[in-house]
């Protein structure tokens, strides 16, 4: 018997390390798909914030993050201790990823009470390009849900009676400590989840004034239904002071909600005609094919209505669900609200009208334990000999999921349009202008890709000795740096670049040329 158990553990240890290496493979060929040559914007401004750090020895600066400094510090330390430069560190931290995953699996294994459950919620987790995206590329979210899936393991765990008064309070400690650092790593993703902890309450209170308490049950100890107020208040302070005290820049926070309850007016008052959001036009010219977007994202939308499946049935059921499933139910409600509204403020502009995405990485997160413990419940009913066809097919699924995922996180080109690589050719480029001219205002992109990369291998400067500049139509420029990937990647996307035409051309690498306004006299330069 003991044999059965000591193979059964280092079965199951393999396949969890088989699972993380997955992960970390995942981080290593987003990272390595173009040679180290890919770029985004938030990796760009995350590296600049954390070369600011190194340099002036200062949280706040000029390139200071709005939202937070934990993610900028992190590189800055690791820069600092490992000798390298903050952009290699930054291009190669999309591997760490299997830090988050093993978090992730703590949490759910914690949550849905089962060890296999918890690593079927995470690989369901590689399974979605959209959720997968948002945490391998260099940006601070993957430190962000790390914090929250943290935060998750301690809560549910600190409900556990088998512990003592000392546990119980190290537990507590732990978790205040966890949402103070998911506040430094992103402020606004930190309230989103308060305001997830605010709205269980207020669910969970509803559901026990409404239906259980009519029928002499409980929905949760009022003990329980207590300290999720106690988290929600104290946890509103550690934000307040964060925002107030702590970290100014980050009262850029108090902005956007201002600038939410503006717009969302506008859009139901009808105050003002409301364009179609960017985020939903987006999807018409940054792929090739709508086909080929729906089938490498097609398992993610299976995913989530199973999710909201077993979400429906749950409502139905909620007196047949333990305490950590109902735990688990208000959670998935609350990001579902939440998700709902970002759709709402995507419509109103609000945000750069992408709210929806950022908050669909929490909603994936609870999607997928949501999913599971669906399967849990459905699982043991099913027929023997349909489980045989079932599982062989799920694999088959799931495999090509995953390869269609990594298409999807690179957007790359054999599917997309909006391309994250950029070439060595037109940073040798850019070096040349910042060689040989001064005070330039310099076109390079018709999106603000190349631009963002510049300024990446840049670094911190407190002087910048040309500006380049991005725009989709055809304006005058002095000086023009023009590649081949820009002008085809404009083509695809059906955008102008400017015209060369009556300039004349200072240099040329092979693939990337640089042109500027024909001189007026023999002593202008």
């Amino acid at each position: 018997m003991n044999n059965y158990k000591n193979r059964s553990t280092l079965t199951f240890n393999l396949l969890l390390l088989l699972l993380l290496l997955l992960g970390a493979l995942a981080g290593a060929y987003y990272a390595l798909r173009f040679g180290g040559y890919s770029m985004e914007v938030d990796a760009s401004r995350q590296a600049l914030s954390a070369d600011a750090i190194i340099k002036t020895n200062r949280m706040e600066n000029a390139y200071s993050y709005n939202n937070g400094l934990g993610y900028g510090t992190i590189l800055a330390i690791t820069s600092f201790v490992t000798g390298l430069a903050v952009q290699p560190v930054q291009l190669s931290s999309g591997v760490l990823i299997f830090i988050l995953l093993m978090m992730a699996f703590i949490s759910f294994r914690e949550l849905l009470g089962s060890a296999i459950a918890g690593t079927a919620a995470v690989f369901i987790l590689l399974l979605q390009p959209d959720f997968l995206f948002y945490i391998v590329r260099g940006s601070h979210e993957r430190v962000t849900w790390m914090s929250a899936l943290l935060m998750l393991f301690l809560l549910v765990r600190s409900q556990e009676k088998s512990f003592s008064l000392r546990q119980f309070f190290v537990y507590i400690a732990l978790f205040y400590l966890s949402y103070w650092s998911m506040v430094m790593s992103n402020s606004y993703f930190a309230s989103a989840f308060l305001m997830a902890i605010a709205l269980g309450l207020l669910i969970g209170w509803a559901i026990e004034r409404l239906i259980f308490r009519r029928n002499n049950r409980d929905y949760m100890p009022d003990a329980w239904m207590r300290r999720l107020l106690l988290i929600t208040i104290t946890c509103f302070i550690l934000f307040y002071v964060f925002v107030s005290y702590t970290y100014k820049p980050a009262q850029a926070v108090f902005y956007y909600f201002d600038t939410l309850i503006d717009r969302i007016s506008l859009l139901f008052f009808n105050v003002e005609p409301v364009k179609f959001p960017s985020t939903f036009e987006y999807f018409s010219t940054a792929w090739r094919s709508q086909t080929v977007y729906l089938l490498v994202t097609a398992v993610q939308w299976l995913i989530s209505i199973g999710g909201f499946g077993t979400w429906l049935w749950s409502i139905f059921h909620i007196n047949k669900l333990d305490q950590k499933q109902r735990l688990l139910w208000q959670f998935y409600t609350s990001f579902g609200i939440l998700l709902a509204l970002g759709l709402v403020a995507d419509f109103a502009g609000w945000l750069n009208e992408n709210l929806q995405m950022r908050m669909f990485t929490p909603f994936s997160l609870f999607s997928s334990a949501m999913i599971v413990q669906g399967l849990q419940m459905v699982w043991p009913r099913l027929h023997i000999g349909f489980k045989r066809f079932l599982v062989p097919l799920a694999g088959t699924l799931a495999a090509l999921a995953f390869l269609g995922a990594q298409f999807k996180i690179t957007n790359d080109p054999l599917i997309g349009n909006a391309w994250l690589f950029y070439t060595p050719s037109e940073i040798i480029a850019y070096e040349w202008t910042d060689a040989h001219m001064e005070n330039q205002a310099i076109w390079v992109d018709s999106v603000d890709h190349l631009q963002h990369v510049f300024y990446f291998h840049q670094g911190y400067t407190e002087d910048m000795t040309n500006y380049y500049s991005n725009y989709s139509r055809p304006l005058e420029f002095p000086v023009i740096l023009l590649s081949e990937r820009v002008q085809l990647e404009s083509a695809r996307k059906g955008l102008t670049v400017p015209s060369t035409y009556s300039k004349l051309q200072v240099y040329d690498n092979g693939s990337t040329k640089i042109y500027r306004t024909r001189p007026m006299t023999p002593y202008q330069r």
